[in-house]
C-alpha cells in the first residue's frame, strides 16, 4: 500500500515527467519490447500512440492516488481492455521493470531509491485495479 509521504514524492516528480512523456513512453516499451518481443504483438496501436495512452493512464493514476481509482472516469473501459487483452498482473510487472528502466535514464540521480519506491507502488496500485482486485483508495 502506498503512503501519503510516497503519494507526495509521486505528485512531486510527475511534471518533470509528463513534460518528457514521449520519451519516457518510447523509452519504456522500447524496453518492454527489448526484453519481451513476443510481447510486441499484445499491441495493436502504433508505438508512439500507445506510448501516449499510457502516459494519460498514468496521469490518471497520479492524479488519483488518494481517491478511488475504479470509480475515475474511464477506469472502467481501461479493465475492459485489460481483461479482453489477457492482461496479466505477471505482464504489468514486465511493464514495471520497463518504466523503471525508463524514468531512471530520464530523471538520472534525481531517480532515487525512495521516488523508484514510491512509482513502484503508484504502479502496483494502478496494477491492481486494472485487474480488477482494488475498488478502494490506495491509503
Amino acid at each position: 500500500m502506498i503512503t501519503y509521504q510516497q503519494i507526495d514524492l509521486v505528485k512531486t516528480s510527475f511534471p518533470q515527467i509528463f513534460a518528457a512523456k514521449g520519451r519516457i513512453g518510447r523509452a519504456m516499451y522500447a524496453e518492454l519490447f527489448r526484453r519481451n518481443p513476443e510481447l510486441e504483438a499484445m499491441f495493436t496501436s502504433a508505438l508512439p500512440r500507445q506510448a501516449e495512452m499510457f502516459v494519460r493512464a498514468l496521469a490518471l493514476v497520479v492524479r488519483s492516488l488518494d481517491k478511488d481509482l475504479s470509480a475515475q472516469p474511464g477506469v472502467q473501459q481501461l479493465v475492459k481492455q485489460h481483461r479482453r487483452l489477457g492482461i496479466t498482473p505477471a505482464h504489468f510487472e514486465l511493464m514495471w521493470q520497463a518504466l523503471s528502466a525508463a524514468l531512471a535514464d530520464e530523471l538520472g540521480a534525481r531517480y532515487t531509491p525512495e521516488l523508484s519506491s514510491a512509482w513502484q507502488q503508484a504502479f502496483h496500485a494502478m496494477t491492481r485495479v486494472l485487474m480488477g482486485e482494488q475498488t478502494e483508495p490506495t491509503v
